[in-house]
């Protein structure tokens, strides 16, 4: 919506809010089927209202919209509007091959693969995140590579407005990681470095995720002193963005899974966003970040390797400690994901 509204384009939102938690990566089976309940519900609210929407010449049915978008698909056809459809989160992908809720080549994952193919093919144009992701929809579900666009996450208006981190090399290096105890994010990689340089007393953790109960983060409360680890399980955005400030350096991505390879998690283009350099895993899509003319300072190391990982933590150490770990400028990712927005929607014939 933001990108859209800078873009000079009129908008307006068909919204209903059904998620009742916050972390919609830890929501157990009762809270996924009253969500599901409440999208049917919300389905007759929400068709009702764009119904009564004047006349237009883009919908943009946003994730997770697969159901919002059988309703609504109809009804825009009927209002000659064409149909956007953002799936920079596939379904099959995420609950087959990432999570691995349901096994590959089951009932189940076969009717995920069906009814996203179908959605995907429906449509005039699928949205995703990155080149690298856009391949990855058009080899599993076979639908037509010139409909599926790019247009990164980038980093929202918050980030833009904070001030850079200050290095002061007098304390230590304070390394910040935020984000789901989830596959992606190779937490255990996060977690087995942080073992291995406990000793270390130029080096602090600041977490934020998950819930103490997490295996993982379990290791990490019990193993490092108070002072080594500030540990908090949710954020707001404002706290968020203090926090990001107030680090050295940020953490990316480390998971081995296939997924990793095919996205820029919305964290990277926050964390740069600050001017706060950040280490990931080495892969195709952040790649493609790197290969723009906006040379963001970016540490890549292979993924699922804490010695790396290690590694490259080290040498930030020793940066600063020699007054290396100089201010970076925040870097402005609208401009790149406007030019992107445009592109895709020029595309369109109206």
């Amino acid at each position: 919506m933001n990108v859209a509204a800078e873009s000079g384009a009129t908008c307006r939102e068909v919204h209903v809010d059904i998620w009742k938690c916050r972390d919609k990566s830890r929501a157990g089976l009762s809270q996924v089927l009253a969500t599901l309940v409440l999208s049917v519900i919300a389905c007759v609210s929400l068709l009702a209202r764009y119904i009564l929407t004047p006349k237009h010449a883009y919908v943009v049915i946003g994730y997770p919209g697969l159901l919002d978008l059988f309703v609504a698909y109809p009804i825009a056809k009927l209002k000659g509007a064409q149909v956007v459809f953002d799936n920079f989160l596939s379904p099959y992908e995420m609950l087959v091959e990432d999570r691995q809720l349901f096994k590959a080549g089951g009932i189940a994952a076969r009717l995920i693969k069906t009814v996203e193919r179908l959605t995907c093919s429906l449509v005039d144009v699928v949205i995703t995140d990155t080149e690298t992701h856009a391949d990855y929809l058009h080899s599993l579900l076979g639908i037509d590579r010139s409909k599926i666009k790019t247009i990164y996450v980038g980093a929202e208006k918050i980030f833009y407005r904070s001030s850079p981190p200050v290095p002061d090399e007098k304390r230590p290096l304070n390394i910040f990681f935020f984000g789901q105890i989830a596959p992606l994010h190779g937490f255990d990689t996060i977690a087995s470095a942080a073992l291995k340089l406990k000793d270390r007393h130029d080096i602090t953790w600041t977490i934020a995720g998950g819930a103490p109960s997490d295996p993982d983060v379990q290791q990490l409360l019990t193993n490092l002193n108070p002072e080594q680890l500030n540990y908090q399980q949710w954020l707001d955005y404002d706290a968020l963005v203090e926090l990001i400030c107030r680090s050295d350096v940020c953490l990316g991505v480390f998971g081995a899974s296939p997924k990793t390879q095919r996205v820029i998690p919305n964290k990277v283009f926050q964390a740069l966003a600050t001017g706060c350099p950040i280490i990931t895993a080495h892969t195709p899509a952040i790649e493609e970040l790197l290969n723009q003319d906006i040379h963001p300072r970016i540490m890549e190391i292979a993924a699922s390797n804490p010695d790396q990982l290690v590694a490259a933590i080290t040498l930030f150490v020793e940066k600063k400690q020699r007054g290396e770990l100089a201010l970076t400028e925040p870097i402005d990712f609208t401009p790149l994901v406007l030019k992107q927005f445009r592109e895709t929607f020029r595309g369109l014939a109206v």
